[in-house]
């Protein structure tokens, strides 16, 4: 008898036991899912993405947990699908600042015809669907060559783009010239309406010959496409003393009340782009290009990627001088033959190899010399005729070198590049001998500070201070960039570029190299 209650005790207190576990287990699963969630609406995807695939693994050898796992799927699901779609847009408002720079913040409207770079982005619900779309304003010029033909105006260009299951799609462009020769009346302002909708509102206001005009149109969001949806036109004839008004909406000429009632439908909080009075215009926003860039970017993509969360590398002055000396020259990409000119510029233009044939214009490098620095600098066995290289006959469009005969000649000048002051953020160990960098560089141009001014400004001593700490006379010569991002191959005690630029790459493009 004693027997039979001691078995029962053991029963009770080791089933009791597994019950207290079982509920601890799914206390902690339902705290990680929560955490995700919370990862979620915060934006770091990748984070969430990390913690619900191991929940998944975990849930899916369990049969008593079928409907968190469920809802784990449904949620890895919808994050996979937002970073796919939030890569779309980085990658289309980083290929317009790596083709078209940055405008500096004080820029105004009417700048030089050359100059180009991106005045303002920022993400913007434009159906109230839940999925932001890409808005960017941008300067351009007559001397562009882009595939899309509409980027290649002098001018201000409008798009807007949303993402899909596959690709990218343009959903809007507009061109607002500089000229001020032309009509110039028209204003630019986003308008956030009372459904949640937003609308961009082009607007002409003016007063002639006693006559006050006013002609609004309203595009917005519909079937893909950001189209005309609704059109007002009101004038004020000042020299009459009745019937001088005259009110219209889409064409039809209609009463006040008819008029105001619709107008009102587009009632809602301005956000004004540009601002127009007679002959010029001006931005109407504060302008801090950089920062707006800055935070799409932050939105759109996580923070080093897939290697957010890596193992940190170990800092030597070997790998710190490395990254610091691969700084002057543009994207490096070891699969991208279109960057292998930069790899030529940089081996050359920095003096890694030195003149050994003669010069047509300037200096001569033998083929050899450079395919030997470019292999033991980016580990790429350059071959010259495969590439689309410049010809002597395209000097005149500037080019810095070209390539004839086995030489690359260098034209004769003086090449100069900005100061790069590099800070260094993070490294990661990717594998036992690749290390992915995240940078953020400050441009200082040296050059035309020293014309301008006639200072001789020693600008070392600010090196670590942030621009509002350099002196007054230097900071319209300062310009931060967008974080760069290294992707370095260890080669003995030599550390190889195999990758240079503002895009993030993945675990997945890494094994491509």
């Amino acid at each position: 008898m004693k027997n039979i209650l001691l078995l029962l005790v053991l029963l009770f207190v080791l089933f009791g036991c597994n019950d207290n576990s079982k509920q601890e287990e799914t206390l902690q699963f339902n705290q990680q899912f929560d955490e995700a969630i919370e990862l979620i609406n915060q934006n770091e995807f990748q984070s969430a993405k990390g913690i619900l695939t191991e929940l998944e693994e975990t849930l899916s050898s369990s049969k008593e947990h079928n409907d968190l796992l469920k809802n784990v799927q449904t949620e890895l699901h919808n994050v996979e699908d937002q970073i796919a779609q939030n890569k779309q847009l980085a990658l289309i408002l980083l290929d317009i600042y790596e083709n078209y720079g940055v405008v500096s913040p004080n820029h105004g409207y009417h700048e030089s015809e050359y100059t180009t770079g991106v005045v303002y982005t920022e993400l913007i619900d434009f159906n109230n669907d839940a999925k932001k779309e890409l808005y960017i304003l941008f300067k351009s010029n007559d001397y562009q060559t882009d595939e899309m033909e509409h980027r290649n105006q002098n001018g201000y260009i409008e798009e807007v783009w949303g993402a899909s299951e596959s690709d990218p799609s343009l959903l809007w462009d507009a061109f607002y010239t500089i000229d001020s020769s032309t009509a110039s009346d028209l204003a630019v302002t986003l308008v956030k309406l009372k459904n949640n909708t937003t609308a961009i509102k082009h607007s002409s206001d003016m007063t002639r010959q006693g006559i006050e005009y006013s002609h609004n149109l309203f595009f917005t969001l519909q079937d893909k496409t950001i189209s005309l949806t609704d059109e007002f036109y009101y004038a004020l004839n000042n020299n009459f003393e009745e019937d001088n008004f005259f009110y219209g909406v889409n064409g039809d000429t209609v009463d006040q009340q008819t008029y105001e009632k619709a107008f009102d439908t587009y009632a809602g909080e301005e956000q004004p782009i540009i601002k127009s009075s007679i002959g010029t215009k001006e931005f109407a926003m504060d302008l801090s290009p950089i920062s707006s860039l800055e935070n799409v970017i932050n939105t759109l993509t996580t923070d080093m990627g897939d290697f957010a969360n890596g193992k940190e590398a170990t800092m030597t002055p070997e790998l710190e001088q490395a990254i610091t000396d691969y700084s002057y020259f543009g994207n490096i990409d070891k699969r991208d033959t279109l960057t292998y000119e930069s790899m030529i510029a940089y081996v050359i233009l920095h003096n890694i190899v030195e003149s050994d044939a003669p010069g047509e214009y300037g200096a001569g490098y033998t083929e050899q010399t450079v395919k030997n620095a470019v292999k033991e600098y980016f580990n790429v066995d350059l071959d010259p005729s495969s590439l689309d290289l410049p010809s002597e006959f395209d000097l005149e469009n500037w080019n810095w070198m070209y390539y004839k005969d086995g030489i690359f000649q260098v034209a004769a000048s003086d090449f100069y590049d900005d100061v790069v002051i590099r800070n260094i953020e993070k490294i990661v160990q990717v594998t036992d001998d690749l290390l992915f960098a995240k940078v953020n560089d400050l441009n200082f141009d040296y050059m035309n500070h020293s014309l301008n001014t006639n200072l001789d400004f020693d600008y070392n001593p600010y090196i670590n201070k942030p621009i509002e700490q350099w002196p007054d006379h230097a900071q319209p010569y300062l310009k931060r960039e967008l974080p760069t991002y290294l992707l370095l191959h260890q080669n003995n005690n030599r550390y190889q570029l195999y990758y240079h630029g503002n895009k993030v790459i993945t675990s997945e493009e890494i094994e491509e190299f």
